[in-house]
């Protein structure tokens, strides 16, 4: 009586693994296929279309460094300086080893600044 018990819960709990294991390598498979996407887009100049693939891929997989990276690029590419300095911190806390977003960091910040100072030079003083 025990050993069909067994048998039927060895079978649940190997097809529940196998469930799993198919969920996994079909989000990899997407997020990877939504990475590679957000690549051709931006080697055909389609900034937007580059940005809703490299969202998908960020979506997919929360942790990945490489779609944060890529996706503020793309914002600094477009000129969004505020948005591609909000995908940093992700950048850097999923990579503490890596001195790019770091650096990048740095040189949003400087360009943003730059940025201000021209807004603040153009302005004409209004009446007092």
């Amino acid at each position: 009586m025990k050993r069909p018990l067994l048998v039927i819960l060895l079978a649940a709990v190997v097809g529940l693994g196998g469930i799993v294991a198919w969920t996994a390598v079909s989000r990899d498979r997407e997020y990877r296929r939504l990475i590679a996407a957000g690549d051709a887009a931006l080697a055909g100049d389609q900034a937007f279309q580059a940005i809703e693939a490299f969202s998908g891929a960020i979506a997919l997989n929360h942790d990945s460094m490489l779609a944060y990276l890529r996706r503020g690029e793309t914002y600094r590419r477009l000129g969004d300086l505020k948005a591609a300095l909000r995908d940093l911190p992700t950048v850097s806390a999923a990579s503490v080893s890596v001195q790019l977003p770091a650096t990048l960091a740095v040189h949003l910040e400087a360009v943003r600044g730059r940025q201000n100072v021209d807004d603040d030079e153009g302005r004409q003083p209004g009446p007092q």
